[in-house]
């Protein structure tokens, strides 16, 4: 993760997700997309929380989400998982 070193983080991650509809932007008046917020959440050497948001549109997500579905199979494959 940019500005965090990796070396100090432990190996605990979590996730959390939200969907929401941004109706309006500081730039468009009617926006009216979906959003889907994730929160990728780690644990400092220190004990200290690492929250790091990522905001994208649906069609964002769904491109994640086919990569990820990619990584999976391939580590299935090589008999990773």
């Amino acid at each position: 993760m940019p500005g965090v070193d990796s070396a100090s983080l432990t190996s605990d991650l979590d996730l959390e997700w939200k969907i929401s509809m941004a109706v309006s932007s500081s730039e468009v008046r009617s926006l009216n997309e979906v959003v889907v917020t994730l929160n990728l959440i780690t644990t400092a050497q220190d004990g200290s929380k690492i929250v790091r948001p990522v905001e994208m549109t649906l069609a964002q997500f769904k491109d994640l989400k086919k990569t990820v579905e990619n990584i999976h199979q391939q580590m299935e494959n090589a008999k990773l998982l």
